[in-house]
């Protein structure tokens, strides 16, 4: 039986509901692992690598007591907290990429950036992307990238053989066109 264009859209809609709301119960991971890795969500939420971003300098020592005299100078309340901050991060001295294990053993890397971290499945190449610090809001660029990767998986490909007919269905002709435009040149 052939679906109608209003069913095979209301396939690909139901589809790729299904798929968002995978994304976003993933992105629960990424909060754990910056939880694990000693990074308080709100605070990278508000203040950005402020919270997690250690100071480079060779001398880490001499670093933590220029912002200690900076707290102790500064007069109003947030610039202290971000002072703070940038004097956890220095102690904790997180790097910015690493690798990180869930509780089931997985392997990840993870990369933070501004007020998030990406993670990348080591063997699945899974990638999650995710800013502090609500796990059910999502940037629609980052889910697409996600989307892509469930489409190429072969266990999530399978709940989305109609979004990726619908994919080939519109990328292909478009395609063609790029290659006829560039012929007719």
């Amino acid at each position: 039986m052939v679906m109608s264009q209003d069913e095979f859209k209301a396939q690909v809609k139901a589809e790729l509901r299904e798929a968002l709301a995978y994304f976003i119960e993933r992105q629960k991971l990424v909060a754990q692992a910056m939880t694990e890795l000693g990074l308080d969500l709100n605070e990278v939420g508000e203040f950005g690598p402020i919270a997690w971003a250690s100071n480079p300098e060779s001398d880490k020592l001499s670093a933590q007591d220029k912002i200690k005299q900076e707290i102790a100078k500064a007069n109003d309340p947030r610039t202290q907290k971000m002072l703070q901050l940038a004097l956890r991060a220095s102690e904790r001295a997180l790097p910015q990429s690493g690798f990180w294990r869930d509780s089931e053993n997985n392997e990840w890397r993870y990369f933070l950036h501004g007020s998030g971290c990406r993670l990348t499945n080591i063997k699945t190449g899974e990638p999650i992307d995710w800013d502090c610090p609500d796990v059910n809001r999502y940037e629609k660029w980052k889910f697409m990238f996600h989307l892509l990767w469930q489409l190429s998986s072969l266990e999530r490909g399978q709940k989305l053989i109609s979004t990726h007919n619908w994919v080939s269905a519109s990328l292909e002709p478009l395609l063609d066109e790029i290659t006829n435009d560039e012929l007719d040149m």
